[in-house]
């Protein structure tokens, strides 16, 4: 859960419970999707950033390293052309911008973070925190504001495709989301993304932005259907979850449907 410097509980209006337990937006309505008030342009000057990879076609200049994700070169690049900056602060400049319009919150005993006009990221991490949970946290709530202040529509989803089309799949944590993609995955689907869907509004249609090629999978299920699955990686030191890669391709879909994943009494799939 994400929190404010006051302890209140940040919540969203969405489209599964889970929205309201995870996300950090304010309230406001929008058939499932999450919203957030538009944040003013905030001009700094920029850190040292030491990593560049490629996050939902944006260029991503990072502090932080984040294993598994595409990378853009190990060259030094102007951040000029950065669409995205993700700085290493300290808590005292993080609570001394003089700046109205801001979203900012906490993951306890891991990090305190700034957003800034869906372009800059301060992060300030617990001292010894670990360096794989930051990174998921960076990845998943904070990337979902980030996306959200750029102009895209973001659903807690699954997404695939297939023959141009997109699918969602919607569901409470549990539901079995990342499950449901890998085996689509394994049978000519397309995974688009797991945990975070990225809608772009065009002309003609909702178009996925993609995300990482990779799904988190329990032991469970792991163990039985993915080779080597005790040599995966870890998503971080707490989690028993372990990433799974996947072959894809980058190309937008239109998103055609969307589905909610129920658990039901019974062992059976129903449509």
């Amino acid at each position: 859960m994400l929190y404010s410097r006051s302890g209140k509980l940040l919540v969203a209006t969405g489209i599964v419970n889970w929205f309201l337990e995870k996300r950090v937006c304010t309230r406001e309505k929008g058939a499932g999707l999450l919203f957030f008030h538009h944040i003013s342009t905030y001009q700094c000057t920029p850190l040292s950033c030491v990593h560049t990879y490629k996050i939902y076609g944006l260029k991503v200049f990072s502090d932080f390293k984040f294993k598994g994700i595409e990378r853009l070169g190990r060259k030094k690049e102007s951040k000029k052309n950065a669409d995205i900056e993700i700085l290493n602060e300290d808590s005292g400049r993080l609570h001394t911008q003089k700046r109205s319009e801001k979203i900012k919150g906490y993951f306890p005993n891991l990090l305190e973070f700034v957003i800034y006009d869906g372009s800059k990221v301060y992060i300030d991490s617990t001292s010894g925190a670990d360096e794989d949970e930051i990174a998921t946290a960076i990845l998943g709530d904070i990337m979902a504001i980030l996306l959200r202040q750029r102009g895209l529509y973001v659903l807690h989803a699954c997404c695939l495709s297939i023959n141009g089309r997109a699918f969602s799949l919607v569901g409470d944590s549990g539901a079995g989301k990342s499950t449901t993609a890998y085996f689509l995955a394994r049978n000519a689907w397309n995974l688009l993304s797991d945990d975070i869907t990225a809608i772009d509004m065009k002309p003609g249609g909702l178009h996925v932005i993609p995300g990482p090629p990779r799904v988190k999978l329990k032991p469970e299920v792991g163990t039985q259907f993915v080779n080597d699955f005790e040599g995966k990686k870890k998503v971080h030191q707490r989690s028993e979850k372990r990433y799974v890669y996947l072959e894809r391709s980058n190309e937008p879909s239109v998103l055609n449907k969307i589905y909610v994943l129920k658990r039901g009494k019974k062992r059976a799939l129903r449509i």
